[in-house]
């Protein structure tokens, strides 16, 4: 995650210049190839998700859904969170 921020937002600390993404066809080339975070099948599937839902991707990727999952004992918690993120200038 922090090479995402870091290519997008620049970095002060190896004073690199931001690079905003072009279009989502460049996000998903970063996310599937260079990050390796998701699978491309994957991301497919969860973009057709998104457009059945009225949900569209913008590059700027500043909204995200965290899903975080625990058990303790015999009881299991599920805590889905949507975290908008604003974008450093």
């Amino acid at each position: 995650m922090e090479s995402f921020f870091k290519r997008r937002d620049g970095d002060t600390e190896t004073e690199t210049d931001p690079k905003p993404f072009k279009d989502e066809a460049e996000f998903k080339k970063y996310l599937t190839e260079e990050l390796g975070a998701v699978e491309a099948s994957d991301y497919d599937k969860r973009v057709a998700e998104f457009k059945k839902s009225s949900i569209t991707l913008g590059v700027a990727g500043k909204l995200f859904k965290v899903i975080s999952k625990g058990t303790f004992g015999r009881s299991h918690y599920q805590l889905t969170a949507f975290i908008d993120l604003p974008v450093k200038t």
